[in-house]
């Protein structure tokens, strides 16, 4: 496997550096057509870049806090709206709160105040009208045209740290730091199914492309039909975050192997790891993206920059070895 600094003949690395972030950057997401890159830092601003050019086209600067204009302000959450014209950012702060932004001119439209300590997990709708954020022990539910509270789900759940719609966006997969998963279905008037998944907290949930199953991360993967109580773990490697494919079968997972963070490949009809790369070299947790086509990644590099890797799933590039089969037992 190609290490990060290429190997002992000079080969370069398989990434190109993205520079232009003043602070270490906390969280990425590509632009649904994938021409865009956003990174929120641990400062008061957001990077967009061009990923054709690979250069800087942006910076977005959060308001100050009302009540406090000197508390520092980091980014600790970015997420394109399905449509792309919407960039949801989320920060810390004694209020934390949810900023929406126009992509096309770059500016401030709404701002959504959140109750109560948050984890900062966040989900448009499929159909982008409705963002889910975390509250005090509850899911809070925005317009987002209007930024109004058009909903909440729960109010005595422990602090919720994992969101994600169904793609057909009747349910909401929602993961607390108890290792509970709960699925809601909108408009059923029924409570959340409640499924035990983890030890500690649920740190990603996303639907399976068809919408039939759940698959979270934590201490452990597990994947969880939506109809009944079926979870089935399959994966007991820590997984930070979860992102599912294209192709309708494959998961990608980052998480940490040995004590190494690494970027894994997964089945979900076989639940057996196709694919793995070291993604860096730092043992915290790490921000990561795929671009929804799949065809690019994006991982923090050192001393505030990028990491912009080729991808594909179907002609895997040379930093993702497919696992070599398990010999056969002799007789």
């Amino acid at each position: 496997m190609r290490r990060f600094g290429g190997d002992e003949t000079g080969t370069p690395p398989p990434w190109t550096v993205l520079t232009g972030a003043r602070n270490r950057v906390l969280s990425l997401d590509f632009s649904p057509d994938g021409t865009l890159l956003a990174g929120g830092c641990e400062d008061d601003t957001v990077r967009f870049w061009d990923v054709t050019a690979r250069t800087p086209a942006a910076t977005l600067v959060m308001p100050p806090d009302p009540a406090r204009s000197d508390y520092p302000i980091h980014v600790y959450e970015v997420l394109f709206a399905p449509d792309g014209r919407t960039l949801a950012t989320g920060t810390n702060g004694p209020i934390p709160r949810v900023h929406l932004w126009d992509v096309a001119t770059r500016t401030l439209t709404r701002t959504l105040d959140r109750r109560g300590p948050v984890s900062h997990p966040m989900a448009f709708s499929p159909d982008g009208r409705t963002l889910a954020t975390d509250g005090d022990g509850e899911v809070l539910l925005w317009n987002v045209s209007t930024g109004a509270l058009v909903g909440t789900v729960g109010g005595d759940w422990e602090a919720v740290t994992a969101l994600a719609f169904s793609p057909d966006g009747k349910a909401l997969a929602i993961g607390d730091e108890e290792g509970t998963l709960r699925l809601w279905e909108r408009g059923s008037g029924s409570k959340p199914v409640e499924r035990k998944v983890a030890e500690g907290d649920v740190r990603s949930v996303a639907f399976t492309s068809d919408g039939n199953a759940v698959v979270s991360g934590g201490d452990r993967l597990s994947l969880s039909d939506r109809t009944d109580a079926t979870t089935t773990p399959f994966g007991t490697v820590r997984t930070d975050r979860v992102m599912p494919g294209p192709d309708g079968d494959s998961i990608a997972t980052t998480g940490y192997v040995d004590g190494n963070p690494k970027l894994l490949l997964w089945s979900t009809r076989t639940r057996a790891v196709t694919g793995e790369a070291e993604i860096s070299e730092e043992r915290l947790s790490m921000p990561v993206a795929l671009s929804r086509d799949w065809r690019r990644l994006a991982t923090r590099g050192d001393d505030n920059s990028v990491r912009l890797w080729p991808f594909s799933l179907r002609n895997p590039p040379e930093y993702i070895r497919t696992p070599e089969p398990a010999p056969t037992p002799t007789s």
